[in-house]
C-alpha cells in the first residue's frame, strides 16, 4: 500500500510539475536590438533636411472685380472676388542632431536630439492702375485687396476716413523660423527575424517664430488718392508637453532595410501676436489741387496660452552595418517625412467686404514640415 501511494505522488508531481515551461526572461521574448558587443553603446546622429513649409489660410491677396448684375434694378453693380492669390512652396535646407546612450540593461535607450529650420518666400501682383474716380464701378475694372489688411473692404468700417479702396500692386512675404528638441525613452528590439520595432515615450519642446509682410499700393488719380498700406505682423510660439511614438524597420537584408516611423506630441506653451498696419495717404482735388497728406499707424497685440498637436511621420531606405568584431555600427538613410502641428497659424485676419465691422479673427490655420531627409549615425 505504501508502494502504491509513493508511486501515485511520483506520477502526480510528474504531470503537474515534470513539463512545466522555465520563465523566459523578458530578453528572451524580444531580443534587443543593441548594445553592440560592449556593454554600452553611445549614439551620434546628423541629419540633413531639405523641406518646405505650408501655411493654411494665408492667402496674401484677392483680386477682385467689378461686375454688372443680371435682372438687378438699372443692371446694378457688385465687385467679387475672382481669385485668391497664394505664396509658393519654397524649399529650403535644416538640420537635425542627436546624441544618445543605449545601456546594457535589456537595451534601453535614452536619446535627445535637436532641429533647427528656417524659410522664406515672397510674391507680388500687378495690375493696371484705375487713375479716375469714375472709373471705379466701370464693368471689368479689376483691383487688390488683402484680408490680412485693417482697411475695407478688407475689414474695419464702410465709413473709414480713406475712402475707396482699390490697389494696382500688391506684394507680400512670409519666414519662418522652428527650433525643436526631443527627449526620448526607447527600446528596440527584434519582433522577428525581419522585423524590429522601437517604442519610445519622451518630452518635446519647440519654439517658433512667423513673420508675414503686406504692402499694397495705388498711384494718385483723378478725384483718386494715391495710397499706401503696409503690415507687419510677428506671431511667437512656444511650448512644452509630452511626446510618444514608434519606429519600425522592415529588414529586406541583413544589412538594408525600409523604415517607417510615427509619432504625437502634445505641448502647451504660449502665444505672442504684434501686428502693425501704417496707411499713408496723398490726396490733390482739382482744380489747382491743394495736397494733403495723412498718415496712421495701427497696432495690434494679443497673447494667450494654448495647446499645440504635433504629428510626425517619415519613410524610406536604411543601410547598416556593424564593423570591428562588432564593436562600431554605421547607420546610413534615405527618406520622406512630414509634421504636421495643428492651429499653428493664429495672426489676425479681416473680413470680406460685405461686413461693416470686424472683430479681426485668428487664422486658425495648420502648419506643414515636409520633405527629404539624409541620416547618418554612429554607434560605438
Amino acid at each position: 500500500m505504501k508502494k502504491l501511494l509513493l508511486l501515485t505522488g511520483l506520477i502526480s508531481h510528474t504531470l503537474l510539475f515534470g513539463h512545466a515551461p522555465k520563465e523566459d526572461k523578458p530578453c528572451q521574448i524580444t531580443p534587443p536590438y543593441s548594445p553592440l558587443s560592449s556593454k554600452v553603446d553611445f549614439i551620434l546622429d546628423l541629419e540633413f533636411l531639405y523641406w518646405y513649409a505650408n501655411v493654411t489660410d494665408l492667402d496674401y491677396a484677392i483680386k477682385r472685380e467689378t461686375i454688372r448684375v443680371p435682372g438687378q434694378f438699372n443692371n446694378a453693380i457688385e465687385t467679387t472676388a475672382i481669385k485668391k492669390e497664394r505664396f509658393d512652396n519654397e524649399w529650403g535646407p535644416g538640420v537635425r542632431a542627436g546624441i544618445g546612450v543605449i545601456g546594457a540593461e535589456d537595451g534601453w535607450d535614452l536619446y535627445a536630439h535637436g532641429l533647427y529650420f528656417d524659410i522664406s518666400t515672397s510674391d507680388s501682383k500687378d495690375l493696371n492702375p484705375i487713375t479716375d474716380f469714375l472709373n471705379i464701378d466701370d464693368p471689368g475694372a479689376q483691383y487688390y485687396s488683402s484680408p490680412w489688411l485693417f482697411l475695407a473692404p478688407n475689414s474695419g468700417s464702410f465709413n473709414n476716413p480713406f475712402g475707396v479702396i482699390a490697389y494696382s500692386h500688391i506684394s507680400g512675404s512670409w519666414h519662418l523660423e522652428h527650433y525643436q528638441v526631443d527627449l526620448e525613452l526607447g527600446r528596440k528590439f527584434w519582433i522577428s527575424q525581419r522585423v524590429t520595432l522601437r517604442p519610445f515615450i519622451g518630452v518635446r519642446g519647440f519654439h517658433s517664430e512667423s513673420r508675414l509682410k503686406i504692402h499694397a499700393s495705388r498711384p494718385l488719380g483723378f478725384f483718386l488718392e494715391q495710397q499706401d498700406e503696409r503690415l507687419k505682423a510677428t506671431q511667437k510660439n512656444w511650448g512644452v508637453g509630452l511626446l510618444s511614438g514608434i519606429n519600425t524597420s522592415w529588414h529586406i537584408t541583413p544589412r538594408w532595410s525600409v523604415y517607417a516611423d510615427t509619432g504625437v506630441a502634445l505641448t502647451y506653451g504660449r502665444l505672442h501676436i504684434h501686428e502693425s498696419d501704417r496707411i499713408h495717404q496723398i490726396a490733390e482735388i482739382p482744380p489747382n489741387p491743394p495736397t494733403t497728406t495723412v498718415s496712421i499707424t495701427v497696432p495690434l497685440r494679443d497673447s494667450y496660452y494654448k495647446l499645440m498637436p504635433f504629428v510626425d511621420l517619415g519613410t524610406g531606405l536604411r543601410f547598416e552595418n556593424t564593423f570591428s568584431d562588432n564593436k562600431y555600427r554605421l547607420l546610413l538613410s534615405a527618406g520622406w517625412e512630414t509634421h504636421f502641428l495643428f492651429d499653428y497659424n493664429e495672426l489676425l485676419r479681416g473680413t470680406n467686404q460685405s461686413s461693416e465691422t470686424t472683430d479681426l479673427p485668428s487664422a486658425n490655420g495648420n502648419l506643414t514640415l515636409s520633405g527629404f531627409v539624409l541620416r547618418g549615425r554612429f554607434d560605438f
